[in-house]
């Protein structure tokens, strides 16, 4: 079967959309003055655009893409991972969030050269989380774009070009307003799409729903439980739950891309609330993603002639998409994956520019410059993050099915960078030298459970949390006690009131 071309319609759809997101770009402009807004949006944000954000922006093409791809050639075992998202919200909202908000921080990093009293807890955390997401960034540009060039026929290297270029555009221009309020567009974009792909691929099956799930069942495409303990099958319910719970709380706390939303709120219940209802949320919003690629998997099982052979599981959406939906719908569906790509992106590089700015160049380079000068240089490294990630996403490789790609690339890093942010956050008596010798134990032991064992990636997050935090308070019980300043209000034993308890000039 041939790919059937984009219609005049559906790509003025598409530059519709992509002119809109410039626009609201072009908008917030005029009220950035500093990197506080930029970066935080001058602290004003209501809970329900932040949720809308948060989610838009975690859940990235990748996702999109990956989770109907996985359950079409699969299962629904991924449908399972919100619920260790759940227990990874509670934590947070409990423990961290208290201890974070109050300090009304740009960067999250701060918090730990104040906590462990040393700038290179500060500027290694930072760099772990330049790692984590550096490399994030190309990949989900590349992979969605991979998809619509596939599908579609739209060049390569403009789906990338245009995507990266853009997003970077309007994010150098709104900052973190421009991120949050795209953000919500996108949001809404995605589950009209999806909704929109359930009616038609529903409507022309057999029996409906109750064949969706009896053909789902004959094939072992519905809701299974895998509870073997094997490390090296990548997809069990213990690998996912870890693995979820351990992402989870590397976004929510230690990810400067989650974090800033939570900074950007107008009061500690908004942003608390944002952290919740993003949790029990997803857990739907992630059944829709899956159960969109079961039902994909009936209707082509009933009508196998439709499907073109070389089509992957990672490109049975953008074909359906493509080919079944009306005109105009499917520019919608095209905008609704570059929508998906731009909320990460947007995301990635304004944090990696947050983190550039805040934590290497006011802090080491010009300390005493004046808000608009700290504006240019965040919209600098706004612009080189957004070309570097763009240019990296021309020459990326593929590095496995769509929806791991993020989990592997993340998952390296995220174990020793969580787990200098929980020595700190839970235990009184961690030292620098407790954290940095963690977090070096804890990147080793990824390492070797990552390249030589050839382990889950769902757990390798994991493995590089455990030594850091054992070894880190091992370490830290044979180095001297921190003295009191450093513990008070900064952990959860020793927490004020989430108000501020020190200038801004000095938490930064």
């Amino acid at each position: 079967m041939s790919e059937k071309p984009l219609d005049l319609i559906d790509l003025i759809v598409m530059a519709g959309y992509m002119s809109l997101t410039l626009c609201i770009g072009f908008y917030f402009t005029r009220s950035q003055k500093g990197e506080e807004d930029f970066f935080v949006a001058s602290r004003s944000m209501h809970w329900l655009p932040l949720f809308c954000s948060i989610w838009a922006s975690l859940t990235s093409a990748n996702s999109l893409l990956g989770a109907p791809g996985y359950a079409f050639s699969h299962d629904l075992q991924m449908i399972w991972a919100p619920i260790g998202g759940i227990v990874a919200a509670i934590i947070i909202v409990r423990g961290v969030l208290p201890i974070l908000y109050g300090l009304k921080l740009i960067s999250a990093y701060s918090y730990l050269e104040r906590r462990y009293n040393n700038l290179s807890v500060r500027l290694s955390g930072s760099s772990l989380f330049i790692l984590v997401r550096g490399g994030w960034l190309a990949s989900v540009i590349f992979a969605p774009s991979v998809a619509i060039h596939a599908v579609v026929g739209i060049p390569l290297s403009l789906c990338i070009l245009v995507v990266g270029l853009t997003t970077t555009a309007y994010t150098c221009l709104g900052g973190m307003k421009a991120v949050i309020w795209t953000d919500v567009l996108q949001f809404f974009i995605m589950i009209t799409g999806m909704l929109m792909i359930w009616y038609t691929a529903l409507s022309q099956i057999d029996g409906g729903a109750v064949t969706v799930w009896q053909v789902a069942a004959e094939h072992g495409r519905n809701l299974t439980l895998n509870f073997d303990w094997d490390l090296t099958a990548t997809v069990t319910f213990w690998w996912v739950m870890l693995g979820t719970i351990m992402s989870r709380l590397t976004d929510a706390g230690s990810d400067q891309v989650a974090l800033q939303r939570y900074f950007s709120a107008r009061s500690f219940k908004d942003s608390r609330r944002a952290i919740l209802v993003n949790a029990w949320a997803d857990v739907p919003l992630m059944s829709i993603l899956a159960l969109t690629g079961t039902i994909l998997f009936v209707f082509y099982q009933q009508q196998p002639g439709r499907l073109a052979p070389q089509i992957t599981p990672d490109q049975v959406l953008p074909f359906f998409v493509t080919q079944e939906l009306p005109i105009g719908v499917s520019g919608l569906f095209i905008a609704v994956l570059l929508a998906a790509t731009q909320s990460s992106v947007s995301s990635g590089i304004n944090s990696l520019s947050a983190a550039c700015v805040e934590d290497f160049y006011r802090r080491l380079i010009r300390p005493d410059a004046n808000a608009r000068h700290y504006l240019r240089a965040s919209r600098i490294f706004t612009v080189i993050w957004g070309v570097a990630a763009t240019l990296g996403a021309l020459f990326l490789d593929r590095l496995g099915q769509i929806y791991l790609i993020p989990i592997q690339l993340m998952n390296f890093f995220a174990g020793p960078l969580t787990g200098i942010f929980m020595l700190g956050f839970f235990s009184r008596r961690a030292t620098a030298i407790g954290a940095l010798g963690g977090a070096a134990a804890g990147a080793g032991l990824t390492a070797v459970v990552a390249l030589v064992l050839g382990w889950s990636p769902f757990i390798w997050a994991l493995c590089g949390f455990i030594p850091t935090v054992v070894l880190g308070l091992l370490f830290s019980h044979l180095s001297g006690p921190p003295t009191q300043d450093q513990i008070v209000g900064l952990t959860v034993w020793s927490r004020r009131s989430f108000e501020p308890a020190a200038s801004r000039s000095q938490q930064r």
